[in-house]
């Protein structure tokens, strides 16, 4: 079975990772722009065009029928829901997309939906707001305070994310975010609204905590994998602890019985004045997957006997206890050629 990673960028180890879960009975493939070093690592690689261009969708198709891949794993936001819309047109073609409904994309991408969803189901969650106005409305009435988050609606990787403290600074930041979101990749999902593209969110204070809640390929939940967030960069999980933690196993089994999410939720919550908040809803595996691969999580073994026809290995799902991990720091030559290939690693 070959496998094919979309948008790998950094992420390296998901490439070892399905390299070790097919034993060497497939090759894994991976596509990307010329400065992703992951490709370096896959079996295959290739340069694809943009995920918003015209002929994104054909390129993949074109490429995975050609390669004989069976499995496409989406590693970016941006990714989701231009994959799920197209999801019938690779089954067509016996290729399986490791990626959610769109309404639950959707719901995870658009971080307003996703307030309204937790909201409508009675999960706590920070006050979110989309206008100045309606900010100065909750104000008055108390239902929120300073210090507030301003950041775009569609956004991830806490790109244009700022706190502010002040009615002063809300005016200023506000327009900013507005301002840097289109000349960012968060531009594209933000044209879908681009008076409403920012939100304006009561800020968390407590321990924060990531989940990596797992469901089958249809959606049946499996396993929550919490950790102790204790080191963040560039909004992603850098030092954590993987912990057993019932009260937060039992409350992200609930979303996944919601959701009905396909494989990885990602999953950003706070627990302050002993309730449970969330923050993010990620569906894809995400920056905090290591930790659960390391602690004895192996989802991409699973990913290939579900796609065999296998069924649900719970060993699989065993994991260690109070284990602290770090991502580390490499350097990779890129050896950029006129076609844009990268074909040398020191």
């Amino acid at each position: 079975m070959n496998v094919l990673l979309t948008s790998a960028g950094r992420r390296s180890y998901m490439i070892e990772f399905f390299k070790n879960a097919l034993s060497g009975q497939g090759e894994v493939h991976a596509c990307n722009n010329e400065l992703s070093v992951a490709l370096i690592h896959a079996d295959k690689a290739i340069i694809s065009p943009d995920i918003y261009s015209n002929n994104y969708i054909d390129f993949l198709l074109e490429y995975c029928i050609k390669n004989d891949i069976k499995l496409v794993v989406p590693l970016f936001d941006l990714d989701l829901p231009v994959l799920s819309a197209n999801r019938k047109l690779f089954e067509k073609h016996g290729i399986f997309l490791l990626v959610s409904d769109i309404g639950v994309v959707n719901i995870c991408n658009d971080k307003y939906m996703t307030y309204l969803f937790l909201k409508k189901h009675n999960i706590a969650t920070p006050e979110t707001c989309l206008t100045i106005d309606e900010t100065k409305k909750l104000l008055k009435e108390k239902k929120i305070s300073f210090p507030l988050i301003v950041k775009p609606r569609w956004g991830m990787g806490s790109i244009c994310l700022y706190q502010v403290d002040s009615l002063e600074e809300l005016h200023t930041v506000y327009c900013k975010v507005k301002n840097d979101i289109f000349k960012t990749y968060v531009k594209y999902e933000s044209e879908k609204d681009m008076y409403k593209c920012v939100i304006i969110q009561n800020k968390l204070v407590g321990q924060e905590y990531g989940i990596d809640v797992i469901n089958d390929l249809s959606g049946n939940y499996i396993t929550s994998v919490p950790k102790i967030k204790i080191s963040q960069r560039a909004g992603e999980t850098d030092i954590a602890r993987v912990i057993k933690h019932k009260s937060l196993s039992l409350f992200s089994k609930k979303i996944a019985h919601l959701l009905k999410h396909i494989g990885n939720l990602d999953l950003d919550c706070f627990i302050a004045n002993r309730k449970i908040y969330v923050l993010d809803l990620n569906c894809r595996f995400g920056g905090q997957y290591p930790f659960s691969h390391f602690a004895g999580i192996n989802l991409p073994v699973q990913i290939i006997k579900w796609l065999r026809g296998e069924k649900t290995d719970m060993r699989l799902f065993s994991f260690n206890n109070d284990c602290v991990f770090a991502k580390d720091i490499t350097l990779t030559k890129l050896e950029i050629n006129g076609r844009g290939g990268c074909n040398e690693k020191t």
